[in-house]
């Protein structure tokens, strides 16, 4: 072990990182083990030994959507077949509820694969889906050799969508990145890869894609979305995100975006700015996404308790109410709206209203710690205020 050490001393590389995380798994300090690998990842996303190591940890920390990343690092930059992998990204994005992603990667096994829970009702249409764009791909990549002739290009930038859409996010880096290597202005191949490397949560990649996509096309809101995705993987920088998001509901009146990539810039928009301590952005980004869209019970809900919790310049009762109020009349049956109205009505001094409804929120999910905690929490204020007071002097 002190020689490792003293690799990792002397070299501070990808590589000595890994054996020291190894090292101490094997000693029984995981949690050292854990971040001497995260550390390995980041000095070399590439080192794709690393990468399966990691995503296993991340799966057993309940991070599936670090593990996906990791995993989907390794694929790539190992260039091999493990069904192993394979079988654990199945099984994340069938946790996550994306039966088409599950499906293509249990195809990647063959025979054997684990059996993983999906709705039987929609097996068969994400089949069907999944073979015809493989048709699809494969008629694409039949041209595709080391000719950058103006067709061999656009067949590649079809199979990079389609793989996309498949979930095959190494078959889409290598088609798109084909495209690049030969026409480094090309919009629609930059767009392909910066995708490619959100799935593998490559902060420094995402950006630099999506920022020389942005030279090519400066209002791009698209490219604006992918670059606020960027700036919350490590190392975050959620000032970065915020000032992102913004920017791509500020160009979507001029150019078509999907409206659910505009719904999320919404609703991360305030978060982002929230997470980087910038409360007045966050506030006036909460109160515009509300604004918009008025009657949304996600976007109610966030910035009720956003106002409800956030720091005492900023916290404001009576919008944290407004906003929990519309929320739950929005979507009634929603526990987590049903925990923000009773934070708000805490707040308020209606502490007695606070207990009320997060019972509610409890009997819908009594299983939920954190709705078990809250209700500790209001009941504790609820005694307080109602234990006598010394009569003043």
């Amino acid at each position: 072990m002190d020689r490792i050490r003293e690799d990792v001393r002397l070299l501070n590389n990808s590589d000595s990182r890994f054996r020291l995380g190894k090292a101490l798994d094997a000693s029984g300090d995981h949690a050292g083990a854990f971040t001497e690998l995260e550390t390995a990842v980041r000095i070399n996303p590439r080192n794709f030994e690393v990468d399966r190591e990691v995503a296993g940890m991340y799966a057993a920390r309940n991070d599936p959507t670090d593990a996906i990343a990791a995993y989907q690092k390794f694929l790539l930059y190992s260039a091999l077949i493990d069904k192993d992998v394979e079988a654990q990204l199945a099984t994340l994005y069938a946790k996550q509820g994306n039966t088409l992603f599950a499906l293509f990667h249990l195809d990647g096994i063959g025979e054997g694969g684990p059996a993983i829970m999906l709705p039987d009702n929609e097996v068969a249409p994400n089949r069907k889906i999944l073979a015809d764009y493989a048709t699809q791909i494969g008629a694409a990549l039949k041209g595709e050799d080391e000719d950058p002739a103006p067709q061999n290009m656009q067949d590649s930038l079809q199979a990079g969508d389609l793989s996309i859409k498949s979930g095959d996010f190494a078959g889409a880096d290598r088609s798109c990145r084909f495209v690049h290597a030969f026409d480094s202005g090309n919009a629609k191949a930059l767009a392909c890869l910066t995708q490619a490397a959100d799935a593998r949560g490559e902060h420094d990649t995402i950006i630099s894609d999506a920022l020389e996509w942005l030279v090519l096309s400066p209002n791009e809101p698209e490219a604006y979305y992918w670059l606020a995705h960027g700036y919350q993987w490590e190392p975050a920088d959620y000032q970065k995100c915020g000032e992102s998001y913004e920017a791509v509901i500020r160009n979507a009146v001029q150019e078509q975006l999907s409206l659910a990539m505009l719904h999320e810039a919404r609703l991360f928009a305030g978060h982002c700015y929230a997470q980087a301590k910038n409360w007045k952005s966050a506030a006036a980004a909460y109160d515009s996404a509300v604004q918009a869209n008025p009657n949304d019970a996600q976007i109610l809900n966030d910035a009720g308790w956003f106002y409800a919790t956030t720091d005492a310049k900023f916290r404001n009762s009576a919008k944290a109410l407004d906003y929990a109020k519309r929320a739950v009349a929005a979507a009634p049956g929603d526990p987590n709206i049903l925990d923000t109205l009773a934070e708000a009505e805490s707040i308020s001094g209606r502490i007695d209203d606070a207990v009320a409804t997060e019972q509610k929120a409890l009997a819908l999910a009594p299983d939920r710690a954190d709705l078990q905690k809250q209700l500790q929490k209001f009941k504790q204020a609820q005694q307080a205020k109602k234990k006598p007071q010394p009569p003043k002097k």
